[in-house]
């Protein structure tokens, strides 16, 4: 059996990991200006409030705004900004989970949000657990790797109703196309490509 890095096709290509050393400049930036202009660094309660909402807010979407801007356009781009909103989901909960213990440790009682943090975590975990699910990239028949990623497309469900379907997805490696219904397992079409 291969290793797991490399059944997985898809690697992040040069251009995309400078995106990721754009992207923490940009947060090194914004931390330090928090500090510097008393959002972050006044009182500690305050500040076991305010790291999950800044946390869960800014770095993610941030990077997500960042790949679709300088990132060429393509199936792997929108499939990068999906991963990245799914990972804000995901550090939201982590966020706001340790937020009441943490602040109990430091200050003695719980933050200024307690009954609602536990809640949004709560909530943030099962729609990232959903998100993650429908985001993993599933096995592709034709070469083998674990490389088929959904696509997203607009579909007409009425007059002025457009929704994206991700009923079909692509393989990164080798250009396989496949489709599902809901969230099962795929099935390749005939054409290779989209």
């Amino acid at each position: 059996m291969q290793p797991l890095s490399r059944q997985i096709g898809l690697k992040p290509t040069l251009r995309q990991m400078m995106i990721v050393i754009l992207w923490s400049a940009f947060l090194c930036a914004a931390v330090r200006a928090l500090f510097k202009i008393s959002v972050l660094g006044y009182r500690i309660d305050f500040d076991c409030m305010m790291v999950p909402i800044l946390g869960a807010a800014i770095p993610m979407p941030l990077l997500a705004i960042l790949f679709w801007v300088f990132d060429r356009p393509g199936p792997v781009r929108g499939w990068y900004c999906a991963c990245c909103m799914a990972a804000m989901s995901v550090l939201a909960a982590t966020l706001f989970l340790l937020q009441d213990p943490i602040c109990f440790t430091l200050t003695g009682r719980a933050s200024l949000s307690f009954p609602m943090s536990p809640i949004v975590a709560a909530v943030c975990a099962i729609s990232g657990a959903k998100h993650l699910q429908a985001l993993w990239p599933k096995r592709c028949s034709g070469c083998g790797r674990q490389a088929v990623i959904a696509v997203g497309r607009l579909a007409q469900q009425g007059p002025g109703a457009v929704t994206n379907t991700a009923q079909h997805g692509w393989c990164a490696i080798c250009g396989a196309t496949y489709e599902r219904e809901g969230l099962s397992s795929w099935h390749p079409k005939a054409v290779k490509e989209i």
